[in-house]
Order: structure tokens, then sequence, then C-alpha cells
């Protein structure tokens, strides 16, 4: 008996033990199978991370490779800044312009509100608790600051994280699983691009304090207006509201143009086979010479004919023969792709976007997208260049360029794309070539659209390496009776890389050729022909003109040397800024970021401030209103560049968050202060100090007001209830809550 009894109590303490182990196992297990979390920024980059390291458990949530790594996602922002009324209390929904400026310190973890999306509560749980087991965290985001700001916002809002977790960071440039599987063995410390998060938690935080305080205090501006009939809201951004000015000031310039007549003077030889053009040299400010053929006023016309119409002969002063050179150089950027695909095959920036996103994504046949890159670094000459090109010799459309390529000895690391020193955190756009099937069948079975953007990348990598367009160019210039005229000719000597234009049916027979002539020879002159133009205004923008003017702040100085009405000044700092940038690659000093540029677009044509019809952006009434209001000085194109050149100062660590946020704020105060005086309208003009005593009927803290009139200008002052609350009702305003009152 004793020995069963034994032999039972034995038992129950094995299987106590055995429970006990097994629990602390399956506790260890969960614990093992957190240590690496991977962050993705989508679940289509999700499922390839997931696929190319072998996670194939699917779970709630996350895909598990049941050895220690998850892989789960996130999209788009899970967190967003409080409204002004959630960060200050006085800072309620009444707008009044002497609340502004609103000028937060913001907290990270204080200030920003999980989104209240069932779905995003959901999946935030999920990370939450995969995060709270891991060993290391991964962020798998695009390689973009931005991207870098939403993940990291995340972390810093999930409680329960261990001091001891790793924080790690993969780029990923190519979705091909070798790719991904190389990104993840070579992955860096997150600490590395703490200042990429700098650099997007102050754009964050800037564009919300611009944003907040400027639509306030416009919106109140433009209703103190009597005659404006929109009352609407005037919404200003720090990138739209510039953009809206590049538009209205084309718009503006065109509607104000007024055409001036002049005049040209051709003189035709050799049996009216050769026209030569009258021209003068002239010197502009800077010093440099300039050739100019336009005769303005018919005084000027009547001086050189009376020089000029008793001739007979012209005798040949000088003939000037060159052998020109054309290269094709650098890679595309998204930016530049949108436009080509926009003036070439006709698409919008959407379809252009959509289309790079689904050769990325979808057939995995071109690089990373979202790029402001022109080039290569070093050792993707032969780690791409080379293979892609060995690809396309299996193509029909690109088989004869590659073979003319390779029968002159032109495949070559050219300077002007490969060029390590000019890459940052992308390269310039690229084929790649898929893992799962071959490139030719991948490219036979896109669309036709997909084929054509394809098509425009590759010819673009092509001509990198074939030979430059090679032309003599040719000038004689007559002398009549001391007037100068001009004739030029050309003679085509290679096409070089301009033979891939005739594939859009791009002539190159454009020869001149001039008459074989010695300088003192003289030649009959058969007529002089007079013909009478007009100055023309410039064209509205296209979809390809308004995103390549926003990339580089060259285009918008090209456009203001063209307009003398320009609001704002170009200082010093734009030209030093440029030549020490030299507007190469990621350093373009621009309005935006490639992934925002078209957006940004949008918003403003969605918001009727510009409208978009027949290919051509055109400045709506409330558009010209709003950059009529607006403090010229302090916010046009010029300033949004300095701001955006600053924020990639802080990404490379030359520039800190808090003096480009104190900088912000100078400014705003600036603003505000300038502007007050002509807001009325939603102004309450008052003071307001909280007392110590007690409404008597609700026993809530009472409230002394006092202010002028705008009207009468007599002062006025009260004490009321803090529990009463204004509310508009039609026209008039109703007081809600306790109604108590007193007028001191």
């Amino acid at each position: 008996m004793k020995e069963c009894y034994k032999s039972n109590v034995l038992f129950l303490i094995q299987k106590s033990i055995y429970y006990k182990l097994h629990k602390h196992f399956i506790k260890l297990t969960n614990k093992r199978m957190a240590n690496i979390v991977i962050i993705a920024e989508k679940p289509s980059l999700w499922k390839e991370i997931a696929k190319a390291l072998g996670a194939t458990s699917s779970k709630n949530g996350y895909m598990t490779d049941n050895k220690g790594l998850c892989v789960t996602w996130v999209f788009g922002h899970f967190l967003e800044l409080l409204p002004p009324n959630k960060i200050n209390p006085e800072w309620d929904w009444y707008w009044d312009v002497n609340k502004l400026p609103m000028l937060p310190d913001f907290d990270v973890k204080k200030h920003y509100k999980l989104r209240s999306d069932k779905w995003v509560k959901a999946q935030y749980n999920i990370i939450k608790g995969l995060c709270k087991e891991a060993d290391e965290i991964v962020n798998a985001w695009d390689p973009d600051r931005e991207w870098e700001l939403l993940v990291r916002l995340l972390l810093e809002n999930t409680a329960g994280i261990k001091k001891s977790t790793k924080m790690s960071r993969i780029w990923l440039l190519d979705l091909n699983s070798s790719k991904i599987k190389q990104a993840f063995e070579k992955r860096k410390p997150a600490s590395q691009y703490i200042n990429f998060y700098k650099s997007a938690l102050a754009r964050q935080h800037a564009d919300w304090m611009y944003g907040m305080n400027l639509t306030q205090l416009y919106t109140l501006k433009a209703k103190s207006n009597p005659k404006n009939e929109d009352k609407g809201v005037r919404s200003v951004g720090r990138v739209q509201t510039a953009v809206v000015e590049i538009v209205v000031d084309r718009e503006l310039v065109i509607r104000n143009f007024v055409p001036e007549v002049f005049y040209n003077i051709y003189c035709y030889t050799h049996n009216k086979q050769l026209s030569s053009q009258w021209f003068e040299m002239q010197t502009d400010e800077d010093g440099k010479e300039t050739m100019n053929t336009r005769i303005m006023g018919k005084d000027g016309v009547k001086e050189i004919h009376g020089k000029i119409k008793s001739a007979k002969e012209a005798a040949v002063e000088s003939i000037n023969k060159t052998v020109k050179k054309e290269y094709n150089k650098w890679l595309y950027s998204k930016t530049d792709l949108t436009a080509e695909a926009s003036r070439k095959l006709w698409l919008s920036w959407e379809e252009t976007t959509d289309i790079m996103q689904a050769l990325y994504e979808r057939h995995k046949v071109l690089s990373y997208p979202r790029t402001d890159n022109n080039y290569l670094n070093d050792d993707d000459f032969d780690g791409i260049v080379v293979p892609v090109l060995k690809e396309l010799e299996q193509v029909d459309d690109f088989k004869d360029f590659v073979a003319h390529l390779k029968t002159n000895k032109l495949i070559k690391a050219n300077t002007w794309f490969i060029n390590s020193k000019k890459v940052t955190a992308h390269t310039g756009l690229t084929p790649i070539i898929p893992e799962a099937r071959s490139f030719a069948s991948t490219y036979n079975s896109l669309n036709d659209n997909e084929k054509a953007v394809l098509w425009l990348v590759i010819r673009k990598l092509l001509w990198n390496m074939y030979d430059p367009y090679k032309y003599e160019s040719s000038q004689i210039v007559f002398n009549v009776n001391g007037e100068l005229f001009k004739a030029n000719g050309k003679i085509l000597l290679d096409k070089g890389w301009k033979v891939l234009w005739e594939e859009f049916g791009k002539s190159l027979n454009d020869d001149v050729e001039l008459p074989d002539m010695k300088e003192g020879d003289t030649v009959t002159i058969d007529w002089f022909d007079l013909k009478k133009k007009e100055t023309q205004p410039p064209k509205k923008y296209s979809e390809a003109d308004l995103l390549t003017y926003m990339k580089d702040i060259k285009n918008i100085l090209k456009m203001i040397d063209r307009n003398d009405e320009w609001r704002y000044d170009v200082d010093k700092w734009l030209v030093v800024r440029i030549k020490a940038i030299s507007g190469d690659g990621d350093r373009k000093l621009g309005l935006g970021t490639p992934a925002t540029r078209e957006n940004i677009v949008k918003t403003v044509v969605d918001r009727w401030y510009v409208t978009y019809a027949h290919w051509w952006y055109r400045a709506e009434e409330k558009g010209e209103q709003l950059i009529g209001i607006i403090d010229n000085e302090r916010i046009n194109p010029v300033v949004t560049v300095k701001w955006e050149d600053k924020l990639n100062k802080i990404a490379e660590g030359e520039y800190t968050y808090d003096e480009f946020i104190s900088e912000i704020k100078q400014t705003l105060k600036d603003i505000v202060k300038k502007e007050k005086g002509s807001v009325t309208f939603g102004s309450s003009n008052q003071n307001k100090k909280e007392l110590k005593e007690k409404c008597p009927e609700c026993w809530k803290p009472l409230v002394e007001k006092s202010g002028e009139n705008k009207k009468t200008g007599k002062a006025w002052k009260l004490k009321e209830c803090s529990g009463g609350k204004s509310v508009k009702k039609g026209t008039k305003w109703v007081k809600t809550g306790c109604q108590y009152m007193e007028w001191l």
C-alpha cells in the first residue's frame, strides 16, 4: 500500500515538473520566435521579405520561420499629431488671431495619437506584442527620411520594449530575393540613421506649425475683406503655397503681357538659296557678350535700311567651323521619368507613378522608383549594367543596340552616370533582372504602357554608353556696308545616341550645308527681306514643366530671369549654395521630394487654387486671392527651397532640429505680427484671465475678459463662467452651458 502511495506521489511530482518545464519551454519558444522582428512598409513588401528570408508560416498579422524571425507590416502613418486644442486647451476650436501663433514644444510621446481605424489598432497591438519580446527590431521601410520617421515614432510610442533590444535598418532598392537576403545580412545599426529621423521630425513639426497658424491667419484675413464672396478656408502649406505661387505668377505674366513689335532683316545670296540674318553683338550687365537679332522699333529699321539699301555685294568677313559633340548624360530620377513620360507618352504623373511601382514591386524589373538621384555606384556597373545588357541581347527591341555597343567597344563605366561620390540614399533608375523568369519573357508580358515606360528607362541607360551625337557647325559672317549678317550651317557626322530618337519618329535629317567660301570673297546680293514679328508670352505649365521646375531651383531661377515682375529677390545665398551643391543627384535644391511632389500638385488642384485642363495648369481666382494676401517676403518658393536645404543638412548632420524649428517659429511670429492689424473677422480683440472666484450658479471658475469694440472703439470688461461656451447657429453666436455673466 505504501509503495503504491509512493509511486502515485512520485507520478504526481513528475507530472507537475513536466507541466512546469513544458510551460517554461513554451514561454522560451514564444520568446525565441519573436527574437528578430522585421517591420515592413506594407503588405506587398512584407510578403517579399518573408518569402526571401524563409518566414513562410502565416500568423495573425505576421509571418514567421518558427526559428526566431517574425516579419510584420504597417501601412502609412499609424500615429498622427494632435490638433491644437488637444495640445493646449487655450487653442480651442474658435479661430482667433489673438491666439496666434501656436508654437508648441513638441513631445513625441505626448503629442501623438494612434489613428482611430479599427484595423490600425489591431495591427498596432500585434506589432506591440511582437516588439515587447524582441531582441532585435529591424526597420525595413523604403530608404527615405519619411519612412524612418514613421517606424521610429511607432516604436517611441510602444511601451514595454526592452532597453537591451537592438535596433537595425535595412534599405531595399531591389526586391529580388537574393538582394533582400544580402540587405538583411548587411543590416546596419539604426543609430546611423538618427539624423534622417530628426530631419523628418523637423519637417513634420514645421509643417504642422506652418499649416495650422497660416491657414487660420489667412482664412481670417480673407474673411475680413467684405468684397470677398468666398468665405471658405484658405489652406496654406510650406510647399503647396510655393507651388500655387509659381502657377499664379506665370498666370499673371501671361495675363499682363503686352507684346512688343520687333523686326528681323534677312539678306539672300547665291540665287536666293542662302539666307543670312542681321545681328549685332551686345554686352550684358555681367560683361558677357550676346548676339542680338531683334531690331526694336521702326527707327532702328530705318537706320539699318539706310546703310544697306544701296549695297550690291556682301563680303565674307569670317568663316568658323567647329565639330561639336552632344552627350546624353545621367540616368532618370523619378521626377525626370515622370516628366519624360508626360511629354513622350502622354501619361499623367499618377499613371506613370503606378506603372513604376508595378515594375518595381510586381514585375521586379525596375530599381527603387522614388529616387531623385541620377547616378549608380562604381560597383553597380558590373553588378547591374553588364548583366542587364546581356539580358537585353535576348529582347528583339534592344538586341541591335546592344550589338552596336559591343561591336564598337562602347560598354564602359562612363563617369557621367557611374559615380559613387554622387550617390546618396538612392541610385538612378535602371532596369533590373527578375529572378523568377527571364528579363525577355517579363518584358514581353508587360502591357503597352508598362513596356513604354520601361523602354524609356532602358533607352536612357543605353544612351549613357553610346557615342556622342557629332556634327560640324559652321557659320559665315557677311559684312554689308558695315552691318553684319550670319548664315548658319550644320552637317551630321555621327548619329551617336540619337539613333534611338528615331524610334520615336524623331528625324535627324536636318543638314544645312553652306557654300564653299573663304574670307575676303564677295557675293552678289539678290534681295533683302524685312519680317515683322511680336514677342510671345510664356506658355502655361504642363505637368512635365511643373514637376521639372519643382525638382531643381535652377529651373525656377531661369523663370525668374525671364520675369521682371517676380515678387521676390534672389539673394546671394542661392548663387553660393547652388555652386556648392553643383546641382547633381539628390543634392539638387527643389520643392518637395520625389515621393511628395505629385501629391502636392494634386492637393492644390483639389483645393481649387489651380486647375488642370487640356494638359495645362491654370491659376484659379481663389489661388490668386491667396497669393495676393500672403506675406510674399517670407512665403515664397525661394524661402521654401532654403528650408528644404536645411532639412537636408539636418539629415547630413550639418544642422540641428532645434536650429531649424527656432527659425520656423521666428518666421511665424514675424508673419503674424505683420498681418495681425489687417485681420478683423473672427478676432475677439480681447484679453482673458482666470479668476479665483467661483461661479455662484455652478461653482466652476470665473473668467475675466476685457477688450475694445472695433466699431465704437469703446473699452469693455466682464466676467463670466468658464462652463459656458459660444456656439454659432446660423449667423448668430449662442451661449450654451452655464449662462452666468456680469458686466464690470
